[in-house]
């Protein structure tokens, strides 16, 4: 559970320690949802964070949980509800709001690059996590639930 409340967090909060606590439920929530759609056991995190899953299942996951955060509508990332996540996420980082912002806003613009099933929100994630990554966002404490 700990590694997709991080993914999710990629970008819905940029690593749990950027997460307030609304978010965190709201995430939460949306994992929970989206693991019984699909049919996702807990047993099956473990094996998706070895990537031991079919890469369709993990993408389709992902995108589920940008659903039901309102990140993703109709297939299409839904740029001013993610700004205003991502305006939220970086209080915590004041000093790195711009390159923040401008990475997110970036990536927006340019959309994903692979346009097969579930891969916007997929890709998103990636991208924002490698962007977690580089800002040195996952250097925080971690939630182990």
């Amino acid at each position: 559970m700990k590694y997709f409340l991080v993914l999710a967090c990629a970008f819905l909060a940029v690593a749990v320690v950027a997460c307030n606590e609304e978010m965190k439920k709201a995430i939460k929530e949306a994992i929970e949802t989206c693991s019984q759609e699909m049919g996702i056991a807990k047993e099956d995190f473990k094996k998706m964070k070895e990537e031991q899953v079919d890469q369709e299942k993990v993408a389709c996951f992902s995108e589920c949980i940008l659903e039901k955060q309102g990140l993703i509508e109709n297939g299409e990332l839904n740029k001013e509800k993610i700004m205003e996540h991502a305006e939220q996420i970086i209080e915590k980082f004041p000093e790195k709001r711009e390159e923040f912002l401008n990475k997110v806003k970036e990536f927006i613009d340019e959309g994903p690059k692979d346009t097969g099933k579930c891969m916007t929100g997929f890709e998103f994630l990636m991208h924002m996590k490698k962007t977690a990554h580089e800002l040195k966002f996952d250097e925080g404490p971690m939630d182990d639930e």
